[in-house]
């Protein structure tokens, strides 16, 4: 399915590229038991500037048969990090004794959901390697949980005042 997305991908950085990931494929005889079939469940990432609505409409047209049903989506979601809290998390980065890094993330956390509803400047932090992030061999150093909790405080602390 990437191949539909291909021309519009084409020149774009990762961050940017419609990606399409198969998540569960199952199959076998059918009901009628003289039929075969196959279902496969997908995840379409939405870039931000791409809508829900157009990337359906690219995959329902590229598809030759069979049918298809949909989740509702999750927005992509891009903060600029300009706002009081990504200054708040930089300084308290820094006190405890690293350099902030901004990361354009490509995957789906839970400000994706709550960006929409609340009226609030938001960032996404987290201690550890990003790469490891949900996987196998996902770890994390207790010396960096001991510093994002003492940034988290110190994020909290600041905000309040």
């Amino acid at each position: 399915m990437e191949s539909a997305f291909a021309e519009a991908n084409a020149d774009a950085p990762v961050f940017e590229q419609v990606t399409a990931k198969p998540v569960e494929v199952s199959g076998g005889t059918a009901d009628d038991g003289l039929a075969v079939e196959a279902t496969v469940d997908a995840q379409f990432r939405i870039p931000p500037g791409a809508s829900a609505d157009a990337i359906r409409e690219t995959v329902e047209s590229a598809l030759d048969g069979g049918e298809i049903s949909w989740n509702d989506p999750i927005p992509p979601v891009m903060e600029s990090p300009r706002t009081e809290v990504a200054r708040a998390f930089r300084v308290a980065i820094r006190r405890a004794g690293s350099d902030p890094r901004l990361l354009r993330k490509t995957g789906t956390s839970d400000m994706n959901l709550y960006a929409g509803a609340w009226d609030c400047p938001m960032a996404t932090y987290g201690p550890g390697d990003s790469e490891l992030d949900h996987a196998p061999d996902e770890r994390l150093d207790l010396g960096d949980f001991d510093r994002a909790v003492e940034v988290l405080e110190a994020v909290a602390e600041d905000l309040q005042s």
